[in-house]
């Protein structure tokens, strides 16, 4: 068995981030294209990825197989998501209870 272990500064391809994910190339376009993901580089065959997106493609795809709703929602819950837990640690830092 082997195993990557990837830190902040390692960059996925394309093709590395839909092998780990198990995700056809056509649905992480699609993920870049609702704003899901943000890739490095100019087109579909030069980006790449940080190693963020491994979890945001599994979260997405838990939304869309769980609760079987489209990538424009998907990318709205994600973002609400990320919005709550920078609150959260703005409330903490500041001494405030949550």
């Amino acid at each position: 068995m082997q195993v990557t272990i990837y830190d902040d500064d390692t960059r996925l391809s394309t093709r590395e981030l839909c092998h780990i994910c198990n995700i056809p190339a056509d649905m992480l376009i699609e993920l870049v294209e609702y704003g899901i993901l943000e890739p490095f580089g100019p087109t579909p065959a030069e980006w790449n990825f940080s190693q963020e997106c491994i979890g945001r493609v599994q979260a997405s795809m838990r939304l869309q197989h769980e609760l079987e709703i489209n990538l424009p929602a998907i990318a709205l819950v994600l973002e609400m998501r990320e919005q709550i837990r920078a609150l959260r640690k703005q409330l903490a830092l500041s001494g405030g209870h949550h």
